[in-house]
């Protein structure tokens, strides 16, 4: 999966070894953020960190599922595969988690349907109790659905370039309704789907000049514009965010070190294996003091 995108950047296997270690030291950063951002003050309120941080952990954790989503079809893996796979990595432990807070709760039936077939973050949003934030796994859900339609309509090259131009429409109705914090797929799906533009920046010859100008632009300014980004004092530039992730994406296939040897601890290799558990199961500690409100 990883291995393809790594080589095609470099052709070195120890820099595929530091590109997968270091994909795994982002999702576990990533997941710690979102984590941090629920469940501890990060700074006094009027500052809003908490906002901007739990911002950027979701982000570089969409962005990240994306890309290696995309490299995946591109690889030509097979779809039924595909899809059965993703849904037993996902559907358990989400459907155990959604289960349990409906038992906890008084919610309706219909919001329990919601939950499971994973559209509780579409219009009318229906989440339940201490669940709100189970709206990525809906997009991502969604996602893979999406992406595996596409590729079985299409070459798995044009479904990537799709997925860019739906993403960009994504990004034109968050600018047209503001909407730049929103969880309703079509107000964040560029988040996702930007990780295919990253993949065809490694992959496509027609993204050449693209790759030249982000390959230009130092890693440092792209991180600092991304936080910023994910800051609403921001603004209407809330809306690069997702191209920012997946210029950093790029960034990182192109050079696994780019963002400091830190990120390739071994120690993150394993808590990569169970980031998507702790993520899911960190929900029960809002119902605590913890998830009083920060």
């Amino acid at each position: 999966m990883k291995r393809d995108m790594a080589a095609a950047a470099s052709g070195s296997t120890t820099d595929v070894r530091e590109f997968n270690a270091a994909l795994d030291g982002l999702r576990v950063v990533s997941m710690l953020l979102v984590i941090a951002a629920h469940l501890f003050p990060l700074g006094p309120k009027p500052l809003k960190l908490n906002y901007a941080v739990g911002v950027v952990g979701m982000a570089i954790f969409l962005s990240l599922s994306g890309y290696l989503i995309a490299s995946q079809l591109l690889r030509g893996v097979d779809l039924r595969e595909f899809m059965i796979k993703r849904m037993i990595r996902v559907i358990p432990l989400s459907w155990l988690v959604i289960l349990f807070l409906f038992w906890t709760s008084h919610a309706s039936s219909d919001s329990l349907v919601r939950n499971l077939t994973f559209t509780a973050n579409l219009p009318v949003q229906s989440y339940l109790p201490f669940g709100g934030h189970l709206w990525s796994i809906d997009l991502q859900m969604q996602f893979y659905a999406l992406m595996a339609g596409l590729c079985a309509l299409f070459s798995a090259s044009a479904a990537l370039h799709l997925a860019v131009l739906l993403g960009v429409a994504s990004t034109a109705a968050k600018l047209a309704f503001g909407e730049f914090g929103s969880s309703v797929s079509w107000f964040r799906a560029d988040e996702i789907l930007v990780g295919c533009s990253a993949v065809l920046m490694l992959e496509a010859k027609s993204w050449k000049g693209i790759r030249a100008a982000v390959e230009w632009v130092p890693g440092w300014g792209l991180i600092a514009a991304f936080f910023f980004s994910c800051h609403p004092v921001s603004g209407a530039f809330g809306a690069t965010r997702a191209y920012l992730a997946g210029a950093l994406m790029f960034k990182l296939a192109v050079d696994p070190s780019c963002m400091g040897r830190w990120l390739v601890w071994s120690g993150f290799r394993q808590h990569a294996r169970i980031s998507y558990a702790i993520y899911l199961l960190h929900l029960a500690l809002l119902v605590t003091w913890l998830g009083g409100g920060w």
